[in-house]
């Protein structure tokens, strides 16, 4: 699974779920943003967190960390890695005390707070990413990824979607865009 670095963009008020809060993730080395609600405790913390240095020691995630550290795991990344019907499912991976592997599935708001408290990067697959994820045009305008038309993608951007599609093992779009690659590359070479 290809996995893209984000970091936080920006985090508002949801405007269509009073209460809640929209929280953009930004690819690290390109354009495409991941639009997440998250709740208002989530947003509190992840806020006091990320504007400041010295993290509030009472946030409510606080004694998920400091048992972390006192189980002397490491978490590595927290991985945001399949999306169904808008629900994400998300992951703290890292290693155990022993050396084995650790995956803990947890809520989205819940992931972030703790890669920010426990300073850890954060990845969302590819396959994530294209299917909800957004372009921001310099006028505002936001435009879902899906909307883009597969001659616009970049052949790297191509080439990491192709693994996605091959790994769902739907082999007709697969060679669509196998042959799309193709033909980008004999244009590049011209």
């Amino acid at each position: 699974m290809k996995k893209i670095t984000v970091q936080i963009a920006t985090l508002v008020p949801s405007e269509f779920q009073q209460g809640y809060y929209t929280l953009l993730l930004k690819e690290i080395d390109g354009h495409r943003q991941l639009p997440i609600i998250i709740n208002s405790i989530d947003a509190q913390v992840i806020s006091q967190t990320f504007h400041s240095d010295t993290p509030n020691p009472q946030n409510i995630y606080t004694p998920f960390s400091t048992l972390i550290f006192e189980l002397d795991a490491q978490i590595e990344a927290v991985t945001i890695a399949k999306v169904r019907d808008g629900i994400f499912s998300n992951y703290l991976l890292g290693t155990k005390a022993d050396g084995t592997n650790l995956s803990i599935e947890i809520r989205i708001g819940s992931a972030i707070a703790l890669s920010l408290l426990l300073g850890c990067p954060i990845h969302v697959s590819e396959s994530v990413m294209e299917e909800v994820g957004v372009l921001i045009k310099p006028s505002g305008k936001v435009v879902s990824l899906k909307e883009r038309v597969l001659s616009d993608y970049s052949i790297e951007e191509l080439e990491n979607l192709l693994e996605d599609i091959i790994a769902q093992e739907d082999y007709k779009k697969a060679c669509a865009i196998r042959d799309l690659i193709e033909q980008k590359k004999t244009l590049k070479r011209a």
